[in-house]
């Protein structure tokens, strides 16, 4: 029976859109990943401008979120990068301050981003 119910979670997973977050706060993280699972996501993270262009390469994800406060200006050159990627229609959201206090968005108003990008790259039926 555990196989079965393996199958069953690996299928839901597949059809949940993924989103590559990029952030280097571990609470921007841990935010971020119970709100885009409520959410019916299926998120991967990255921490810094190398894994986040690996990841990019190889998980091809529905949509990328950056976390635009990480030190030193990494995620503005993160989006630099992103450009220049052959994966570069890939759509990115940049966030500030996600999952803290004061933050300039708030989870719902991230919810409806995202499913508004989402709901723009969705093929229209003929």
């Amino acid at each position: 029976m555990a196989a079965a119910e393996a199958l069953a979670y690996n299928d839901h997973m597949a059809l949940r859109p993924k989103i590559l977050v990029v952030a280097s706060d571990d609470h921007a993280c841990r935010f971020l990943e119970i709100a885009l699972h409520a959410r019916g996501y299926d998120p991967s993270f990255a921490v810094d401008e190398q894994s986040a262009i690996t990841a990019l390469r190889e998980q091809t994800p529905s949509l990328v979120l950056v976390d635009m406060t990480m030190p030193n200006g990494e995620g503005l050159r993160i989006l630099e990068r992103f450009e220049a990627e052959p994966l570069a229609r890939i759509p990115v959201l940049a966030l500030v301050g996600a999952g803290r206090t004061g933050a300039d968005t708030t989870e719902p108003e991230l919810a409806t981003a995202i499913r508004s990008t989402l709901d723009l790259r969705a093929p229209v039926a003929a």
